[in-house]
């Protein structure tokens, strides 16, 4: 849903550019001539060079949002495909087993069950990137925070030579900065750890275009404690005490 609406706005600015750009500032003449002989002057707006470099660069900064969302979806759909080439593999082994002292209903008891549990025993840094990237797109951000953080990292990238920010986001807890490398290889961030604002806990994940992204917490925060309100938010610690209970 969060994709077509984006898609909508950055056609909606599209149209918008090119309606300023080719109508409403095309030659007097060809205005004239169209107008039958009507007074070059017009009320009509005009778009000048500086309003269109801006409009520009708005549907440039939602394209490349469209992008960084698209790459997450992928990665969700890469999990969500392991999950079912595991369902695959045991309704398989149900089939080739029927022979043996197992039983087919067992096997299928068994398939369900990883179907229906298919999460690691513990969260994993992925599922706690995949928290704070949604908290971050539902608008849980706090623009003074990430200025400071932005700035402080700029004011560090000479510690690791040809890695660039791209992209710096702060919620009240916690941030994701978005790094890449000048030669388009996977940009080596760890030089900066310890320095501000990467004092705390943090951990990276390789984006699916090469880039890094480093996701740590705010002073006062606990990375521990994400991590249990994640494992809560998704069920983790439910399951894992619903297999206690059966034993």
């Amino acid at each position: 849903m969060r994709t077509i609406l984006i898609s909508l706005v950055t056609g909606i600015l599209t149209l918008a550019i090119s309606y300023y750009v080719f109508v409403v500032n095309e030659p007097t003449e060809a205005t004239q001539f169209r107008n039958s002989g009507v007074s070059a002057s017009s009320d009509a707006p005009v778009l000048d060079t500086e309003e269109v470099l801006f409009l520009t660069a708005r549907l440039e900064e939602y394209q490349q949002k469209v992008y960084d969302h698209i790459l997450d979806t992928q990665h969700q759909q890469e999990r969500f495909n392991g999950v079912l080439e595991h369902i695959e593999a045991r309704l398989e082994a149900v089939e080739t087993s029927a022979n043996t002292q197992v039983s087919g209903a067992d096997e299928l008891n068994e398939a369900y069950s990883a179907y229906k549990a298919p999460k690691p025993a513990e969260v994993t840094d992925e599922d706690i990137g995949y928290f704070i990237d949604e908290s971050l797109y539902a608008g849980y951000q706090n623009d003074g925070l990430t200025s400071l953080a932005a700035d402080q990292v700029v004011a560090n990238l000479d510690k690791v030579p040809g890695v660039s920010l791209d992209d710096m986001q702060c919620a009240d807890r916690f941030c994701r900065a978005t790094f890449s490398h000048v030669n388009g290889e996977q940009p080596e961030v760890h030089g900066l750890f310890g320095e501000p604002p990467f004092v705390n806990e943090g951990f990276t994940i390789v984006q699916p275009d090469g880039r890094v992204a480093l996701y740590f917490n705010q002073p006062g925060e606990s990375l521990s404690e994400l991590r249990s309100e994640v494992g809560d938010s998704l069920g983790y610690w439910d399951h894992a005490s619903e297999e206690t209970s059966s034993r």
